[in-house]
């Protein structure tokens, strides 16, 4: 990568970072941390709901699915497209609650603390499982963009790689059905365990994903734990560009090397270009769609971080329509990245084995130098923005339905920032819980 590259990505941690120092210093309490002081307007709503309900997975695995099985792949992430209305309907009940958390809801509608106790608990495990997906997906990514060349690698890194190609020649000789020696049969062994392991690589990076996943992860506890909610809805905006940026900026490269419109047709299969595969031809057929919508209409409404993004609306009006408004933004975002694999596959089917890669790998292949930094901005973008409001929405689960039932005289906080006391012991107990989340 160009130094060029590398500078626009520290710019970019950097001010995530100091986002969160500065907004740390408007935070009196714990309505303010969990809920912004419930005073944002549909602009910072809007992108509130845009960047948490936008993982750095959605563009590699919408581009692995249409890389795969054409634009039908789009359904990967655009089974909620019709639940989508519903958000007009539901967004201004949760600003109607006045509660914290949904856990609170099932507390009080049922008077049950240990039902608010099991939710935050199972929403706790949902949003480590949530945050772990986009961190592997952009460790991947960043690992992919950032290829070590060859002359640089090191004896080691060199025999590593080797190796690995040996491995691949014997698997893939295996895989056709060509009879194997007892001494390729021993050695192909060998190799799995040693893949298996971690001992052999197919390449090497500048930045790989054991060094990438603890920083990003280190500048989102950073600012969201200092800023909470606040400092999640400002970066989100900023994000928010950012990830718009991302899913459209790799498509007029690729098209022109396609030959444009014309030339893609030219390249790709038609039946690549049907919204609705067949069960033969996709993954996605006419059924599936329509299944996965009725699962997902029962399950939206109890999703935990939902009351951090109408609760913290101004009114009612700004709930409704930056839940709404919000989606029909992220719905947009996946056309982009459904055409990124498509084109992906007209440029790179006979070089890309593993569709994973294809996001990376066209980046690497058709962005500039300073585009591909950008690039990788967006992609942290996209995971940060998702789990800055998931850490936030956790640590007030973990708070208000697990810690304050257990200490009643805790139930109502203040803190005074950098200048005043240490903060008391249930926020810190809720900053404590983000560690969790990055495990």
């Amino acid at each position: 990568m160009h130094w060029l590259d590398f500078t626009v990505i520290g710019v970019y941690m950097l001010g995530v970072a100091g986002i969160g120092l500065w907004t740390s210093r408007k935070i009196r309490g714990t309505e303010d941390f969990f809920l912004g002081g419930r005073s944002f307007g549909r602009v910072f709503t809007i992108f509130l709901q845009f960047g948490t309900g936008t993982s750095s997975d959605m563009p590699v695995s919408v581009s692995r699915e249409s890389f795969r099985n054409g634009m039908s792949g789009i359904w990967a992430v655009l089974l909620w497209l019709f639940i989508t209305p519903v958000y007009w309907i539901i967004g201004p009940w949760y600003r109607r609650l006045r509660m914290v958390t949904i856990g609170d809801f099932f507390s009080e509608r049922f008077q049950s603390k240990s039902l608010g106790a099991a939710y935050a608990v199972f929403s706790v495990f949902y949003f480590m499982y949530y945050i772990a997906i986009g961190l592997t997906a952009v460790g991947k990514t960043v690992e992919i963009m950032t290829p070590l060349p060859q002359s640089a690698y090191s004896a080691r890194q060199a025999e590593s790689v080797q190796a690995y190609g040996r491995y691949a020649g014997l698997e893939q000789q295996y895989a056709s059905g060509r009879e194997l020696s007892d001494k390729q049969s021993a050695e192909l062994e060998s190799l799995r365990q040693k893949k298996q392991a971690g001992e052999i690589q197919s390449h090497f990076s500048y930045i790989d994903s054991r060094t990438a996943v603890p920083v990003i992860a280190f500048v989102i506890l950073l600012y969201a734990m200092l800023g909470g909610l606040k400092a999640a809805v400002i970066t989100d905006f900023v994000q928010g560009v950012l990830i718009i940026v991302l899913s459209f900026i790799i498509i007029p490269f690729g098209l022109r090397q396609a030959g444009w419109f014309s030339g893609l047709h030219e390249r790709v299969p038609e039946h690549m270009f049907n919204l609705l595969g067949s069960p033969q031809t996709s993954d996605y057929s006419l059924l599936f769609v329509i299944s996965i919508i009725l699962v997902n209409l029962v399950g939206i409404v109890v999703q935990p971080h939902m009351i951090q993004i109408c609760g913290s609306a101004r009114d009612e009006t700004a709930a409704r329509v930056g839940l709404t408004y919000g989606n029909y933004l992220k719905r947009l975002c996946t056309i982009g990245w459904a055409l990124v694999g498509v084109i992906g596959f007209a440029l790179y089917a006979r070089e890309v084995s593993d569709p994973d890669m294809i996001w990376g790998y066209a980046t690497l292949k058709l962005l500039p130098v300073g585009l591909v930094g950008l690039m990788i901005s967006s992609m942290l973008a996209a995971i940060m923005s998702s789990a800055d409001a998931f850490m936030v929405s956790g640590s007030a689960l973990f708070t208000m339905n697990l810690y304050r039932p257990l200490r009643p005289s805790a139930a109502t906080v203040t803190w005074s920032g950098w200048a005043g006391s240490p903060p008391p012991l249930s926020l810190l107990a809720a900053w404590c819980s983000r560690s969790f989340f990055t495990a």
